[in-house]
């Protein structure tokens, strides 16, 4: 998607905007049944699968530069805000960037987070429904869980319980330029603001790797995320959480246990 360094963002239409009825469920008494918590499970599931795509969705957006003395170059954009010209730091030539990104961080703990805490919801609707699941158990005997558990929890509390054993913590995000012919960096280090210019605007993917002790690497987070959710999908599957036949319990269905899962 391109953007013009001179355009302006169009004016809100003046119509009125469209009403959406709000889809609620009807509740016999302030009590959760375990129709209503399976509800809720579905509903994090859709949103884990958001948070997955989003992760692996390559930075597509950039702004075009006029510069008549070197041609026209685009910059990189980050997030949804315009360009922000950086004075700082200048590189070029180089065909992946390691870089601190703050965002693209919270984005992997905010996925670790909503994976790990599917326990908490499993573990309601088991007891609801008078059916056994050893959830702390299984966990312990899952590193993929034990990692994202740790990883989690450095996200909601601020703490590392090493729970894994592992002292797991992010690396730097590597950004994939190898397509993006020449390339210029900015980087600020003091507010940690950076700038890429690139000559090809075309979709730059990256990664970001899970480091272990003495910063060995454990591999991509994204993908050892994933690992943990399929661990709890075989609980969903035995509980029976995705058993409707409705259209949007269909489509989970299809997406998460059909298809194994696979990344989209």
């Amino acid at each position: 998607m391109l953007l013009d360094e001179n355009s302006t963002a169009p004016e809100q239409l003046a119509a009125s905007p469209i009403q959406f009825p709000l889809m609620t469920q009807a509740r016999t008494s302030g009590k959760r049944t375990s129709n209503d918590i399976a509800a809720e499970i579905r509903s994090e599931l859709r949103s884990i699968l958001r948070l997955r795509r989003d992760l692996y969705a390559p930075l597509q957006r950039f702004e075009r530069i006029a510069d008549p003395a070197n041609g026209t170059r685009y910059c990189v954009l980050f997030d949804m805000n315009p360009r922000k010209p950086i004075q700082g730091l200048k590189l070029g030539g180089l065909k992946q960037l390691k870089l601190p990104d703050e965002p693209i961080h919270d984005r992997v703990l905010e996925f670790a987070k909503a994976v790990w805490h599917l326990k908490d919801r499993l573990y309601q609707f088991a007891k609801a429904t008078n059916q056994p699941a050893d959830l702390n158990a299984m966990a312990d005997e899952s590193s993929h869980l034990l990692v994202t558990a740790d990883l989690s929890n450095k996200k909601k509390h601020g703490c590392n319980d090493n729970r894994s054993k592992l002292n797991p913590h992010l690396d730097l995000v590597a950004f994939d330029t190898s397509k993006s012919g020449a390339i210029e960096f900015f980087y600020d280090g003091a507010m940690k603001d950076k700038e890429l210019i690139v000559t090809s605007p075309l979709p730059i993917p990256f990664a970001v790797d899970i480091l272990i002790q003495d910063d060995a690497v454990l591999g991509d987070a994204r993908e050892i995320i994933n690992k943990g959710l399929l661990e709890w999908l075989s609980v969903i599957q035995k509980l029976g959480i995705l058993a409707g036949s409705d259209p949007a319990t269909k489509a989970l269905r299809m997406i998460l246990l059909d298809a194994d899962s696979s990344v989209e």
